[in-house]
């Protein structure tokens, strides 16, 4: 069964100003094959640029020659996905393959495992092998439970025993900040002053750090990881005030997730320790993501997501909360993680975070969604603008 999905902005009044002559390929599949079919492999048709978003008016990071056979990963109106970021236009790409590997055109043909083009063998890209599957190909520390060969697309699994997957700092929190949004993000040092060289990571806007020593207008939130409060006149914490929101798990040291809305974060949190904190990306104007407080239902590993107007491949880490179908789950297709909505109400995560708070999060897991979202006068035109082409 379908899931409707976050659907990527995609603008398409530039596609002929962007992209140019468009070539025929020898044979076309049908409309409906061609404009849907995902998973398969298809041939690019004419010379064409590559997209780093599902937007032909995003920015080009790549090009492709004629002849090249990719893999499809996904397609939305106008493009196909054939690897992370990158997106091409749909007319320069012909499905040859589909995902049951039969050819598709009659200038393809397959002896065994051997595919030949116009009578000669042909060589096919890898499989896509999905983050899941990578991370059962070396799970590190966590207690594996899934047993599969391969990850098969939309079985509900928890891949992992969550109650031995813990965040334990050992520390007592002593205070809980917040990053204002004065900069992208604020460097954190190794120790508590400006002469103590840089930590391996930053702190970014909106995020809510613990810490767990105070010295001065220092607060260390890490082995060895302090941030500042402030410099001259500038503000760079802020107290957050997590009693405003936050559920009984925050005071008796259960698991539980914060999605602020307006800020665009989540965190998970672990009693009143942050285990996990993500930019996210959700409802656009006109499919705000709900407000309130959900439960987690069904945990999905690896699906395929699909709707009218696009179908992708692979989506992984899936945690459904909503009875509509909201969930969270990675974008691999985009890392347009820009502080602005984008979804049709479900919650993009980066990959890497979405794994941590899937292998971390047990089913029914507490999710509270608050801060609603302010649209601006550009998320509205935004979405007129996906109206008027039917988006």
């Amino acid at each position: 069964m379908y899931r409707l999905k976050l659907v990527v902005p995609l603008f398409i009044a530039l596609l002929f100003a962007t992209v140019g002559t468009v070539a025929t390929p020898p044979e076309t599949a049908s409309a409906q094959g061609r404009m849907r079919e995902v998973g398969g492999y298809g041939l690019i048709t004419a010379n064409t640029q590559t997209f780093n978003y599902g937007s032909l008016d995003s920015y080009v990071n790549g090009s492709l020659p004629q002849g090249r056979i990719v893999f499809l990963n996904g397609w939305q109106i106008g493009v196909y996905h054939v690897g992370d970021y990158q997106w091409v236009p749909q007319w320069n790409v012909q499905p040859i393959i589909d995902a049951n590997g039969n050819p598709m055109v009659n200038y393809v043909t397959r002896s065994g495992n051997q595919y030949y083009m116009n009578g000669s063998a042909i060589s096919l890209p890898g499989r896509r092998i999905t983050d899941a599957e990578r991370f059962l190909a070396n799970p590190g520390s966590y207690p594996v439970i899934y047993n599969g060969s391969y990850v098969p697309e939309d079985q509900p699994a928890e891949l992992v025993n969550t109650a031995a997957v813990s965040y334990t700092p050992g520390s007592r929190v002593v205070a809980t900040m917040r990053v204002t949004d004065l900069y992208d993000w604020i460097y954190l040092r190794t120790g508590p002053g400006w002469d103590y060289s840089r930590a391996s990571y930053n702190a970014y806007a909106g995020e809510i750090l613990t810490a767990y020593e105070v010295s001065g207008s220092w607060y260390r939130i890490g082995t060895n990881v302090w941030a500042p409060r402030s410099w001259n006149n500038e503000v760079y914490l802020v107290p957050e005030n997590v009693a405003a929101y936050a559920p009984p798990e925050y005071y008796n040291g259960g698991k539980w997730i914060s999605l602020d809305l307006n800020r665009q974060r989540l965190t998970a949190w672990e009693g009143s320790d942050v285990a996990v904190s993500s930019p996210i990306k959700t409802g656009k104007y006109g499919y705000s993501t709900p407000t309130g407080t959900f439960r987690t239902f069904s945990k999905v590993p690896n699906e395929r997501m699909s709707g009218s107007d696009y179908d992708l491949k692979d989506v992984s880490w899936t945690q459904y909360f909503t009875s509509s179908g909201i969930a969270l789950h990675t974008a691999y297709w985009h890392n347009n993680y820009n502080g602005r909505p984008g979804s049709h109400g479900c919650v993009n995560m980066p990959q890497q975070q979405a794994r941590d708070v899937f292998l971390w999060a047990p089913l029914g897991i507490k999710i509270v969604s608050h801060n609603p979202y302010v649209y601006d006068q550009i998320d509205i035109q935004n979405a007129q603008q996906w109206e008027e082409y039917e988006r």
